[in-house]
């Protein structure tokens, strides 16, 4: 069970550790396989990341990452978020079509890097509609065969 902490009162100071243990994330995040053959995924977020700074005593949430991912001041760490990222939707594209991973569930994960699976179809129909009562049979019969 996870002990819910407060940290709202202090606001996160970055410093170059939290670069050192984001590289050291994006490293140890690798595929394995157990004895039985079964694939054991460890596939890179920054939802996982907040984790790691976190169990490394570097309490921070995962909307401060956020914020920093956009933020000039910390470059070199906005630059790590984006390689998970790019590491994420690499090895979603290439795993689900390798069919190692379940490609539903690739395809949920890639929402957030927007792609998506609806297809936009323009349907531009114009139509002229003529009074045909008064139209005898024969002329009826001469535009239904062309």
């Amino acid at each position: 069970m996870y002990k819910l902490l407060n940290y709202m009162a202090r606001p996160i100071e970055y410093t170059p550790r939290h670069t050192e243990l984001a590289i050291e994330y994006l490293d140890s995040c690798k595929d394995s396989y157990t004895e039985r053959d079964k694939l054991k995924v460890k596939l890179p977020s920054i939802e996982w990341l907040a984790r790691h700074l976190q169990k490394n005593g570097l309490h921070i949430a995962r909307s401060t990452i956020y914020e920093w991912r956009d933020n000039k001041e910390y470059q070199e760490f906005s630059d790590i978020l984006e390689n998970i990222l790019s590491e994420q939707a690499e090895r979603l594209i290439n795993s689900s079509i390798s069919w190692e991973y379940n490609s539903n569930i690739a395809k949920l994960l890639m929402g957030k890097h927007w792609y998506s699976d609806k297809q936009e179809i323009d349907q531009n129909i114009k139509a002229e509609v003529n009074n045909m009562s008064t139209t005898s049979t024969e002329e009826l019969l001469k535009l239904a065969n062309g």
